[in-house]
């Protein structure tokens, strides 16, 4: 029997968002640590941002009752750089080495959708500086490893759970050829991938319809 719904997307999305590594900012603040590199402020170094992510599953799923979630059913909205970490939740498994520590580890990481807002998803193509050395602590010369480590293209593989990307070809931060590379990435191995171009989009988080028929249809 279906669990009822007694939150909304948003409201869940906030839980997320507060409870994500305690002390170490919120979700929205991991999401933003490219920017604010370019400040001079001391940041979090990758993966630093995808351990706080990976850890607000787990508290999720750690107090699903209290919140009155169904663990089974959880996906994830990312734009930009957020993006780039709703894939990596979405494509990473354990032996990928990025689940960090916290109180929950019996507990998954693992969800069951994902969104991608105009996410980049090949970091040593896209390289835009300076926000990608500050991110990643180091230039592709120096980091190399770093830079595949953070690419969502580096974990595409069959069995992952269904993505959606949405990405503007007026896009000037992230070019739309970073959705058009993880689209060829995910269709050479046969895995879940639906690609939308939209025509005249720039670098935007506005949620569209496709959205939340998306994320119905995946999580039930």
């Amino acid at each position: 029997m279906r669990k009822p719904r007694q939150r909304t997307w948003q409201q869940h999305a906030c839980l997320a968002d507060q409870h994500i590594a305690p002390g170490k900012g919120s979700a929205t603040q991991a999401g933003r640590v490219w920017q604010r590199g370019l400040a001079g402020n001391t940041i979090g170094i990758f993966p630093a941002q995808i351990y706080d992510v990976k850890s607000a599953i787990r508290f999720l799923r750690a107090n699903a009752a209290q919140y009155d979630i169904d663990p089974t059913r959880i996906g994830v909205v990312g734009f930009s750089s957020g993006g780039n970490l709703a894939l990596l939740l979405g494509l990473t498994v354990p032996a990928d080495g990025l689940e960090g520590q916290d109180d929950n580890l019996p507990y998954t990481s693992s969800v069951q959708a994902v969104v991608n807002l105009s996410g980049a998803t090949d970091l040593v193509s896209w390289n835009k500086e300076p926000y990608v050395s500050a991110y990643l602590g180091g230039s592709l010369e120096t980091k190399p490893e770093q830079y595949k480590k953070a690419s969502p293209t580096t974990y595409v593989k069959t069995g992952t759970v269904p993505i959606l990307t949405i990405h503007g070809d007026k896009d000037t931060s992230v070019s739309m050829d970073q959705a058009l590379l993880l689209d060829a990435r995910m269709k050479e191995v046969g895995a879940p991938h639906t690609l939308v171009i939209e025509s005249g989009r720039g670098h935007t988080d506005e949620l569209d319809q496709a959205v939340w028929d998306f994320l119905e249809k995946a999580l039930n």
